[in-house]
């Protein structure tokens, strides 16, 4: 049987780094941590205050790289900070410029994983705060774009992507120890959807969604993974997409936006555990794809991503309830950056 028009037109993307309004993982990706330099939480997030004072009081993230305009990777380090102060940041190394780049807060600090640069095998960096470090395990995983990277008890775990330099769809799971990867099989029944999906952690369970499976059909599938993985079938759910961005907040997963057949999208939905249910805030962020996306216990953070030939660099949190546009000087418009929720 032959693809569709529109099945031919994801393909041909796809085998173009240039799709870069649906390449580069987002958030998936810098969905929040399991823990934020030690003192983070198990439910994807960082800490909430104890004082009951401004949510956003103590709260730092940190953003790496993405892609620029005249589709350029960046390398450049940012940490935002309660108040609204963006600080570009001067480290004494950092991971290379590539589309491909994903992340996750750990206990010991921002798990970073690029290609290469020169499009073999990917590399490992961590942030501490003050500096990038090059991790040297015994193997990596194949330099990728558009996988999902998130925290799970023992570690992290990587899924999927698009090949580089073999573009082809990436069937694999990778999981990150603190020291090692490890090439781990796949299970009897797992997610097909293995580029562009959403992916987030909550309370020792991984929530993900959408993507591009290995048919060339962008889907809204949701899955969950506890020990293995299991496909949930809800009554509603958001439409097809990929590279939406995927966040919690208040003990909740969220979803907003992403890329539809037709075009970027700027809808939101809440996952109640068994249902998907749309939401309707005003204001919002404006629709867009593969824009970098944090889980602080009490906030949801995203900044920046693609809609068409648009790239941007507006920053808005989430409390539950409204958004916030946060204004002041920053980073420049991106798409497909990572972002990680630290404490100070």
């Amino acid at each position: 049987m032959s693809k569709s028009a529109d099945e031919c037109l994801i393909a041909r993307r796809l085998r173009v780094r240039a799709f870069v309004v649906a390449s580069a993982c987002v958030v998936f990706s810098a969905c929040g941590a399991r823990t934020s330099l030690g003192l983070g939480n198990t439910d994807g997030s960082s800490p909430a205050l104890s004082d009951g004072g401004d949510p956003l009081a103590g709260l730092s993230i940190v953003l790496f790289g993405g892609v620029g305009d005249s589709a350029t990777p960046l390398r450049d380090t940012w940490t935002w900070h309660a108040g609204g102060r963006w600080t570009l940041e001067h480290p004494l190394n950092a991971p290379p410029a590539n589309i491909g780049i994903v992340g996750t807060s750990l206990s010991d600090g921002f798990l970073l994983f690029t290609g290469a640069a020169d499009g073999s095998r990917g590399t490992t960096w961590l942030w501490n705060a003050a500096n990038w470090t090059q991790l040297n395990p015994t193997q990596q995983p194949q330099s990728r774009t558009g996988a999902t990277l998130v925290p799970i008890a023992t570690g992290a775990m990587l899924y999927g992507g698009w090949g580089n330099p073999n573009p082809s769809l990436v069937e694999s799971t990778w999981t990150w120890n603190g020291v090692q990867w490890t090439n781990v099989p796949l299970p009897s029944t797992y997610p097909t959807a293995w580029y562009g999906a959403s992916a987030v952690p909550l309370n020792g369970t991984v929530f993900r969604f959408g993507g591009v499976n290995n048919a060339f059909a962008i889907t809204n599938e949701t899955w969950v993974h506890e020990t293995t993985w299991r496909r949930v079938a809800p009554l509603h759910a958001p439409t097809p997409r990929n590279h939406a961005s995927m966040f919690t907040c208040n003990g909740v997963v969220y979803l907003f936006g992403g890329q539809t057949i037709n075009g970027p999208i700027g809808d939101m939905w809440t996952w109640n555990g068994s249902d998907w249910t749309e939401l309707h805030p005003s204001p919002s962020p404006s629709a867009r794809a593969g824009a970098a996306v944090a889980s602080h216990a009490a906030m949801g953070v995203l900044f920046g991503g693609g809609a068409n030939s648009k790239l941007l660099s507006d920053m808005w949190t989430w409390d539950g309830t409204r958004w916030t546009e946060q204004t002041g000087t920053g980073p420049s418009a991106r798409i497909g950056a990572v972002m990680g929720a630290l404490r100070e």
